[in-house]
């Protein structure tokens, strides 16, 4: 019986947590919540050296960013690439920690602005792992010999507009879209 009083409480507790994080957006299956907005302006603003802004367009543009992750990673998934890469996010970790005089200032900039490290890494390992995969897929598509990064960029971008027309976003907070 105290075993069955401690489940509920458990599940009770997860239920509220739950409702505190509203949907913000559906990618198809994927919910993209609030709270995944708010962070995404976090450390997104963290990594580029900036003050985070959570105003309507902050948000928006944080939204845009995640819908365009979600079919990334749907792509990477379907396509077999790598998702992770952390010899190369080490690398960028080593060039942000590099910003800073020392790693206490480092630590100290990670605690007053809550970032969480583990987290940090994991999206620097996103960002190798993006960029390896656009280098990889897009590369082949571009068939000049002359071709460089902007007609990489210019057919992943065309594949990402493309690709976001395709799929089902269906936005449940209005200031988003």
């Amino acid at each position: 019986m105290r075993m069955l009083r401690v489940m509920f409480v458990f599940v009770c507790g997860l239920s509220a947590a739950e409702m505190l994080d509203k949907v913000a957006i559906v990618v198809e299956r994927t919910a993209i919540t609030d709270r995944q907005i708010r962070q995404e302006i976090l450390y997104s603003s963290f990594l580029n050296g900036q003050q985070p802004q959570f105003n309507a367009e902050a948000r928006k543009q944080a939204a845009s960013r995640l819908i365009d992750q979600e079919l990334i990673h749907r792509e990477m998934r379907n396509g077999g690439y790598p998702e992770a890469i952390p010899e190369q996010a080490l690398q960028l970790f080593g060039q942000l920690k590099g910003r800073y005089s020392s790693d206490a200032a480092f630590r100290q900039t990670l605690m007053e602005q809550g970032i969480d490290e583990q987290e940090l890494m994991r999206r620097l390992e996103w960002q190798a792992a993006v960029l390896s995969f656009v280098s990889k897929r897009f590369s082949a598509t571009v068939t000049t010999p002359s071709s460089g990064a902007d007609d990489i960029n210019e057919s992943f971008f065309g594949w990402l507009d493309t690709t976001r027309k395709d799929t089902r976003i269906e936005y449940r907070s209005e200031d988003l879209k």
